[in-house]
């Protein structure tokens, strides 16, 4: 399955670490694609995936794809081929009481922002991508990502993702913390 193109993902937090723009060129094989452990709360009737803004999905020629609101983070698409996606995602986690826990979706520190996949990433809902996904971060000035994935050169700002699962279940710290001071829970590599 896919077109053997990599899955890509380009993560830009703006300078005030309120919002991050996603860019993301994917192999959507089924009909959803998805926001993963989308946890509705109140407020938020969608859960996670109402704090995404100005979803845009274009195919491999540029035209508009038509997305289907299912809810709950899921949207009904045309699958067997190959999407843009653009949006914006506020980061506005932490103002919300999340049934599991902040930690399980995201929140602020003094000194960045915890992220999880879940609650930045869309993927396919129903067909597990099985070609390489690749992670990029374009991050404020000092900031680094600290992330369980593996680095794909000295920069530290681009990462090789094993698969949806991990790019969705883990655990992400965007900020200045150095790396000894940083504990991350996440899933295990398979």
């Amino acid at each position: 399955k896919g077109d053997g193109q990599p899955n890509t993902y380009q993560v830009t937090v703006d300078a005030k670490a309120s919002r991050a723009h996603v860019v993301a060129d994917v192999w959507q094989e089924s009909g959803v694609l998805s926001m993963f452990n989308v946890m509705p709360v109140e407020g938020l009737a969608n859960g996670q995936a109402d704090l995404v803004e100005d979803m845009r999905v274009t195919d491999a020629a540029g035209k508009t794809v038509a997305l289907k609101n299912l809810g709950e983070g899921d949207f009904e698409v045309q699958g067997g081929r190959r999407l843009h996606l653009d949006y914006t995602v506020k980061l506005e986690h932490g103002k919300h009481a999340w049934p599991a826990g902040a930690e399980e979706v995201g929140y602020r520190t003094d000194e960045g922002v915890m992220l999880t996949g879940a609650a930045l990433f869309f993927a396919d809902g129903d067909a597990p991508y099985a070609g390489p996904i690749r992670v990029s971060f374009d991050l404020p000035k000092g900031w680094h990502a600290r992330t369980p994935w593996t680095p794909v050169d000295a920069s530290g700002t681009t990462f090789d993702v094993a698969s949806r699962r991990e790019l969705t279940s883990n655990a992400l710290f965007l900020g200045t913390a150095a790396t000894n001071t940083f504990e991350a829970g996440g899933v295990d590599r398979h």
